[in-house]
């Protein structure tokens, strides 16, 4: 059996592409590395579509080109660049069978039927399977035994939830339309259309005056704190703020005070709380531009590196003095924190609360499979799809461990509440 070193990358199959458009379609062509192939329209046509039989493969060193040609007086043409990360972030990479990718482009919107195949670079032997196969048992598994990584989401209405779920995991305002803007019902399971491996409960702040909803959130947590299976648990908290931007700003409410203390006294159980202070572009814009462009001014003369890079330390100065200090007086210095951003340039943090995420369920979900709803949070985000890759890894090399360990060899006595998937004993 292979399994995928430290030089392997995954690839996708796409088995189909459809190109749909405002102008009339004179042709359309497509190329991946060596391959190349154009398809003609019909006459007229503003919809057109080529299968692929075999289906071609798209890799991290081959990313695909797609060209689009208009009828007209002059030829318009419209080409393309997609790669693989592009998919990698919205596909479920350990779905087994097909699925859509879409994109919309300035002249056109594409989609794309595509499967998750194997990992190039690893050459598989006789009687060999592809590393996907070899791995999928262990995914499966794992998915039998928590579907979904389920979050609960915390915050006032303007401070950026949606955006940043949205971001993180691909749950799209349409996917809670459903739900009045700024109202929200904890009990609700919010789902995403393009990512099954996710789940959302979404809870209103405890602005002055909605003290009420502080018990619903403490009931929410207690009740599935004491659900048996831990697919029905809650696996982590965001706790949302926006970032203070002057120092009579206040953090939260009294409501989220009580809430902390109640967390360090151990009522609301062991699932992991992370504090997300949002909006943390606009601290970086009030440091640059603020106080009648001093900064501009101050820096003018140095190279745009440097600029950037003393714009950097000044801002996360100016953080640690209005935000991480008095949080730490508040609520102590152990609580997880982190500043995050949508806007471009500034979500790399983004990929910095993931990863936290991922390190404090493994660390303080008292489950006793904390490493394996790791594994799924790492599978359900999409903002760094090669922490997806190394996930799927990580849980080929401890499926032997989780065999040998006592919560599976329990289940074999019939002594755990909780099921184990038969995929686990394949």
């Amino acid at each position: 059996m292979s399994s995928p070193g430290s030089g392997s990358s995954p690839s996708i199959q796409i088995f189909e592409i459809r190109v749909k458009s405002q102008s009339v379609l004179k042709s359309v062509e497509l190329s991946i590395g060596s391959f190349k192939r154009e398809s003609h329209c019909h006459w007229g046509a503003r919809t057109h579509k080529i299968e692929l039989s075999p289906p071609c493969q798209l890799s991290p060193s081959e990313p695909l080109y797609l060209r689009a040609r208009f009828r007209g007086l002059i030829d318009v043409i419209s080409k393309k660049k997609i790669h693989i990360d592009e998919l990698l972030s919205d596909v479920d990479t350990y779905y087994p069978g097909k699925q859509e990718w879409s994109k919309s482009f300035d002249k056109f919107n594409v989609v794309l039927v595509v499967k998750f195949s194997q990992y190039a670079g690893n050459a598989v032997t006789d009687g060999e399977s592809s590393t996907s196969g070899n791995l999928q048992p262990t995914m499966d598994a794992i998915f039998n035994l928590v579907e979904r990584f389920r979050v609960l989401v915390i915050g006032n209405s303007g401070v950026g939830k949606s955006s940043l779920i949205n971001e993180c995991f691909g749950v799209t305002e349409a996917s809670v339309s459903h739900i009045e803007p700024g109202i929200s019902n904890i009990n609700t399971a919010i789902l995403a259309n393009k990512n099954r491996r996710f789940v959302l409960h979404d809870s209103q702040g405890f602005e002055h005056g909605e003290g009420e909803n502080l018990k619903k959130v403490v009931d929410f947590l207690k009740d599935r704190r004491d659900m048996p299976n831990v697919r029905d648990q809650v696996h982590a908290v965001w706790l949302c703020f926006q970032v203070p931007l002057s120092e009579g700003d206040r953090l939260f409410e009294a409501g989220m005070e009580k809430l902390f203390r109640m967390k360090s006294e151990g009522e609301l159980g062991p699932v992991p709380v992370i504090t997300v202070f949002t909006k943390y572009d606009k601290l970086v814009a009030q440091v640059k531009f603020g106080n009648s462009m001093e900064f501009m001014r101050r820096t003018g003369t140095l190279d745009p590196n440097a600029r950037n890079a003393l714009l950097i330390k000044e801002t996360n100065e100016r953080f640690e003095t209005l935000c991480v200090r008095p949080f730490k007086a508040m609520v102590g210095p152990d609580v997880p924190h982190i500043a995050v951003s949508t806007k471009k340039g500034c979500d790399s943090s983004l990929k910095d609360l993931i990863a936290l995420t991922a390190k404090c369920v493994k660390k303080y979900l008292a489950v006793e499979v904390p490493e394996e709803v790791a594994v799924l949070s790492a599978v359900a985000q999409r903002v760094n799809p090669a922490m997806k890759i190394d996930a799927v890894i990580a849980a080929g090399k401890k499926r032997e461990a989780f065999l040998e360990g006592p919560y599976f060899q329990r289940e074999l006595s019939g002594e755990n509440s909780r099921s184990v998937p038969s995929s686990f004993t394949h």
